[in-house]
């Protein structure tokens, strides 16, 4: 009977330390982030940042620069690179609650207007979430918005 219960207690116990380390990695902030240039049908160009929260914990969300580079031919060193300072319209640093889903946009019609008739090279934008920053590439991809929206998501 003692061996029984022995093992028993083994197993409930590996158990509860399996679900107390699932709980624990479940328990921080899980974020995906995601940016991409939408085109308005009235064809104004915004940058536009996603940013989700898919973990229990809040974070603090901070935006950097954008660093740009424009081909300008086949040679490298002649490309224009340019940082820029994206204005969102939301209060930087931003806390990010958990299980929180957030989009933000920027005006970059002037700067599509120069990189429309040369192939960009690819684009990063830097955001620290918590104390880790990450260089977030700029999708080269163009939203197509069928709608007109009055206010800048937020």
């Amino acid at each position: 009977m003692t061996p029984v219960l022995t093992v028993v207690a083994l197993a409930v116990s590996a158990m509860s330390l399996a679900v107390s380390l699932l709980s624990y990695r479940a328990s921080g902030p899980k974020i995906t982030v995601r940016s991409y240039i939408a085109k308005y049908p009235n064809g104004d160009y915004h940058l536009r940042l996603a940013l989700s929260n898919r973990g229990r914990a809040a974070t603090t969300v901070d935006i950097g620069q954008l660093e740009t580079s424009l081909q300008w031919d086949d040679k490298p060193w002649h490309d224009s690179e340019q940082t820029l300072s994206p204005e969102f319209p939301v209060s930087l640093p931003y806390r990010l609650d958990g299980h929180t889903t957030v989009e933000w946009s920027c005006p970059a019609t002037q700067l599509m207007s120069r990189a429309i008739n040369r192939s960009p090279n690819p684009w990063f934008l830097h955001v620290t979430i918590g104390h880790r920053r990450r260089k977030v590439r700029v999708s080269r991809t163009i939203q197509m918005i069928t709608w007109m929206v009055t206010d800048p998501l937020q």
